[in-house]
């Protein structure tokens, strides 16, 4: 252990630790919902993300591009070498990462949310706001803060699309599975 550890890259922040507790984190949960064995774990779990990648537009090239330019400015490693990154810039005619996936560690738990239709504005953005089940529009998932705060996610046409893309983020991220708040034990009054 003593070897692996200086032969590890510089870590500027003091975050490298962490992030690869995370990615251990997601590795172990893969395991145990496909049954990989831990030596195949790491190419099955890429090669299952190229999958997904194919299912929901995005480019698994350029995610690799990006992935690598962020390992650089963590690890320091070429720090100068590449100031052009045209090499490593994703295709801008391709799909991008959607904002909040950037997010989505911070968030405590995702919500569903059914919406009604407010206002269509003439740049054709719109604006929604909650309503009841039976007067819902759409159905927006959202992602909660700890501190209350919320972001929009995505938004679906039916309650079954929004639950079924839950569904999905939780298997992959169990920490924003919906958590409700445990009911309060009675503590007798001491006289």
């Amino acid at each position: 252990m003593g070897d692996a550890m200086s032969t590890l890259p510089p870590d500027p922040e003091g975050m490298n630790d962490r992030r690869a507790a995370w990615a251990a984190s997601a590795l172990s949960v893969f395991m145990h919902v496909t049954g990989t064995h831990p030596d195949t774990a790491l190419p099955d779990m890429l090669c299952d993300l190229m999958h997904w990648c194919d299912r929901n537009e995005w480019s698994f090239d350029s995610a690799r591009c990006i992935a690598l330019s962020h390992y650089e400015a963590e690890t320091e490693k070429g720090a100068g070498e590449n100031q052009n990154m045209s090499a490593t810039r994703p295709d801008p005619q391709e799909p991008k990462m959607p904002l909040w996936m950037r997010s989505i560690v911070r968030f405590e738990r995702l919500e569903i949310r059914p919406c009604v239709l407010v206002v269509q504005y003439p740049d054709g953005s719109s604006y929604y706001e909650p309503c009841r089940e039976r007067e819902a529009e759409i159905w927006m998932v959202l992602g909660c803060y700890p501190d209350g705060s919320e972001e929009w996610c995505e938004e679906f046409p039916t309650k079954w699309h929004a639950m079924a893309f839950l569904d999905g983020l939780t298997t992959a991220c169990p920490h924003l599975g919906i958590r409700r708040k445990r009911p309060m034990k009675r503590r007798r009054r001491h006289k």
